[in-house]
């Protein structure tokens, strides 16, 4: 919902969840990687850290303060043998978005649509995701990833083989 709309108990919720949580994590990847001298994290943005988007106020903050970390991390370790990266994966249709607060019924529903039809399954960032840990990409870099589902249909891409061995479903850019 908007800003003015949202239980002031939330924004702390949406921020451990969003926030805390990749903050948690990186600390606890850091302690384990530093003594090596190698591995990699990849942190998972939203739409929010990119640009504001209406109805979004807490979670988009809170994803807005994981690009900053993330930018910030992989400076200060930028010669540690580890790279720090971020994903933001694009629309993703999840069941949080059943449960907006403060958001009427009817753009409940508009949003539902738009996520079913425009969004990705789950699936296809985290493919993205694994595939991204295997490869060797400098540290820094933040990728965007682009949904097929926005120009071509479901029906369409089934049709046209996207269930072939090995598919791509999306594509990425790093920035």
């Amino acid at each position: 919902g908007k800003f003015a709309d949202i239980d002031p108990v939330r924004w702390p919720e949406s921020f451990d969840t969003n926030f805390y949580g990749t903050y948690n994590g990186c600390r606890v990847a850091l302690a384990s990687m530093l003594p090596r001298g190698q591995g990699k994290i990849i942190n998972i943005l939203g739409v929010g850290a990119d640009r504001p988007a209406p109805n979004q106020s807490a979670y988009g903050t809170a994803k807005a303060a994981v690009a900053r970390l993330t930018e910030t991390l992989a400076v200060e370790y930028a010669h540690s043998g580890i790279a720090i990266l971020a994903v933001m994966p694009g629309m993703i249709w999840t069941e949080m978005l059943t449960r907006a607060e403060g958001v009427n019924p009817a753009m409940q529903s508009r949003m539902e649509w738009a996520m079913r039809v425009f969004g990705n399954p789950p699936e296809v960032p985290a493919r993205f995701v694994v595939q991204l840990a295997e490869r060797n990409e400098p540290t820094g870099k933040t990728f965007r990833l682009l949904t097929p589902r926005i120009f071509v249909p479901r029906m369409a891409r089934e049709m046209l083989g996207a269930g072939k061995k090995n598919p791509r479903p999306w594509e990425a850019r790093p920035d």
